[in-house]
């Protein structure tokens, strides 16, 4: 067992033992925490519901008012945290990191 698989909370069965959920309880995860309800809601406004709600914004493209450059970039790395690490297994953070990126490169032309 390598230490990623222990980092990432992977079982060692073979062994007996077992790790109980992670070792670092997403310590280096960075955070959408500290962003306030109004942020918070652009958010969910700008991505929908789950992948079905993200592709669906990729047609109908807009980005709503209040969602910063700032917020977009957070979301950005939160995106790429869960993807890099293979929790993202119905692409929904894969269909948010191209709105957020299309959106930043709005934002640039601007």
């Amino acid at each position: 067992m390598s230490s990623a698989d222990l980092l990432h909370g992977r079982s060692a069965s073979r062994s007996g033992w077992q790790i109980p959920g992670r070792l670092f309880a997403d310590a280096e995860r960075p955070a959408t925490r500290g962003l306030d309800p109004q942020q918070h809601a652009s958010l969910s406004d700008f991505f929908g519901d789950g992948r079905k709600g993200a592709l669906r914004r990729t047609f109908e493209f807009q980005v709503p008012v209040g969602l910063s450059r700032e917020i977009l970039e957070r979301y950005h790395e939160v995106a790429r945290h869960w993807i890099e690490r293979g929790k993202d297994q119905n692409c929904c953070q894969v269909a948010r990191l191209c709105l957020v990126e299309r959106a930043l490169a709005d934002m640039e032309r601007v």
